[in-house]
């Protein structure tokens, strides 16, 4: 946490509340309120079902619901998507000065997800993607 907030107790750069941990730091912060509620937008328009970002989600890559809509393929996309959200949202962006966006995030999901399509071309990979990508193209 010291790297993220400075020795000693943490004080956190987005809120300035103090003595921060892992959870705020990654999905409590009102500093990110409004970034989690676009990714569960994003997440809902991918999946076509409500997908509601939480901390057992955002620290875990768990979705806590009984949808039958959830395919092993869309919670594995949904597992990935939260993994990079998190990279991108609060380990790469939390110390510059403006919160982080989501084209950011979804900058870096095109560039993993062309990648991942690339170097393994499987079944499972493409399947895995395929929501994602009909969504972009959709949304462009």
């Amino acid at each position: 946490m010291s790297k993220f907030g400075g020795r000693g107790p943490c004080t956190c750069r987005r809120c300035v509340e103090e003595n921060i941990n892992d959870i705020h730091m990654f999905s409590t912060c009102p500093g990110l309120e409004e970034i989690w509620r676009d990714v569960s937008e994003i997440l809902t328009g991918i999946n076509g079902c409500n997908i509601k970002v939480n901390s057992l989600l955002i620290l875990f890559g768990t979705e806590n619901s009984a949808n039958q809509q959830i395919t092993p393929s869309l919670k594995r996309l949904i597992f990935y998507l939260i993994l990079l959200a998190r990279r991108e949202i609060c380990i790469i962006n939390w110390t510059l000065p403006s919160p982080p966006t989501c084209q950011k995030w979804l900058y870096s999901v095109d560039r993993v997800a062309n990648m991942d399509q690339k170097v393994c071309p499987r079944k499972r990979t493409v399947e895995m993607w395929s929501n994602y990508i009909g969504w972009r193209q959709s949304t462009n």
